[in-house]
């Protein structure tokens, strides 16, 4: 007669026969995907990835090969894909790959697995996966290095500790005045015309004191290749519009346009300054060698641009110009008919 034990064996076996049958209720586990990572919040995830972008533009500059670092750890530990927190850190710091704690915490917390190890497997990936999109796209220059092809959206992994939505909106809105729903497209044109009017009134202010361009700027290019930094060619600008009989003043939306007019597409620090003398000499002469061209300097841009402040005469209001007229007409027959001098005058308020 079997015994109690044999008859409770039995029951479990049968018990584990029948639960082989079923499929698994759970799949995908952590220990089941080598490459797995853990997710992160929105804000972590964009500063994330650009951070990974840096390293692989220094990795891609500098043609260093990852893996086989952390595979020498690997051999001596016999762990699958995996290294230790510290010799991570360590690695990164031989590899002259300067993190902040900030940005190695974020890494540590994307990359880590069982809680005392991180996937290194999953994080050269992830730079290789970067590597190889920047290069598709023609996004890395000749030395390795991210190319700036768009002014101003460099990438940069230093980010601000809390959101700051007002950055770039206020200044934009003391540029170009009052926001509005509109696409800013639409104010293109209206821009670009007050770009043409700044140019004219910095030629006409060239022409009337005879001033070269050229002067003000070669010093800040000793080597003559054409482009100088921002700074310097805001120097540059002041030392132009203080020069002559009389100050030309450019207010700060003239002098922004002009920087986003003559920026160097490749470098975004630099304004190819060479271009703006072309451009401002073209009152003067068009310097190209065209043997049948024909040169009637000033430009007619130039010849009707109105006085700074005033307004075409011709345009005004109709009664109020005729009793502007009859004003200066009836100050003219006084001082003909009492033979007032006006200059000594006036001159004794202009020392």
């Amino acid at each position: 007669m079997p015994s109690h034990n044999d008859c409770s064996n039995t029951e479990m076996t049968n018990l584990y026969l029948t639960f082989k049958k079923n499929a698994p209720l759970v799949d995908g586990l952590e220990w089941e995907d080598p490459m797995h990572t853990n997710r992160l919040s929105i804000s972590e995830e964009r500063r994330l990835n650009v951070l990974i972008t840096k390293i692989a533009s220094l990795v891609n500059m500098r043609k260093l090969l990852l893996r086989p670092y952390f595979q020498d750890y690997e051999l001596v530990s016999k762990n699958s894909g995996t290294v230790t927190i510290a010799h991570f850190a360590r690695i990164l710091a031989y590899l002259n790959i300067l993190l902040s704690a900030d940005d190695f915490n974020i890494l540590v917390k994307k990359y880590i697995k069982d809680c005392y190890t991180l996937n290194y497997v999953a994080f050269i990936m992830s730079i290789d996966q970067v590597i190889h999109y920047l290069n598709e796209h023609g996004i890395m220059d000749l030395s390795g290095d991210i190319m700036s092809i768009f002014p101003g959206r460099v990438l940069n992994a230093e980010l601000p500790k809390l959101p700051r939505p007002e950055i770039g909106k206020i200044m934009a809105s003391q540029i170009f005045g009052k926001q509005t729903i509109f696409h800013p497209a639409l104010n293109q044109s209206k821009q670009f015309e007050s770009l043409l009017r700044t140019i004219s009134m910095i030629q006409d202010h060239v022409l009337k004191n005879r001033l070269r361009v050229y002067e003000f700027f070669r010093h800040f290019d000793p080597l003559n290749c054409g482009k100088i930094t921002v700074t310097q060619f805001q120097r540059g600008l002041d030392a132009l519009a203080l020069s002559g009989m009389q100050r030309f003043f450019l207010s700060l939306p003239d002098v922004e346009a002009i920087l986003n007019q003559y920026r160097d597409p490749c470098d975004p620090t630099r304004i190819c300054w060479k271009t703006f003398e072309d451009d401002i000499d073209h009152v003067f002469t068009i310097k190209k060698k065209m043997p049948g061209i024909k040169v009637d300097p000033p430009p007619k841009e130039v010849q009707e641009l109105p006085r700074a402040g005033g307004k075409d005469w011709q345009s005004v209001n109709t009664s109020m110009r005729d009793l502007c007229e009859s004003a200066v007409d009836k100050v003219k027959q006084k001082i003909i008919h009492r033979r007032i001098l006006l200059k000594p005058v006036f001159r004794d308020f202009d020392k």
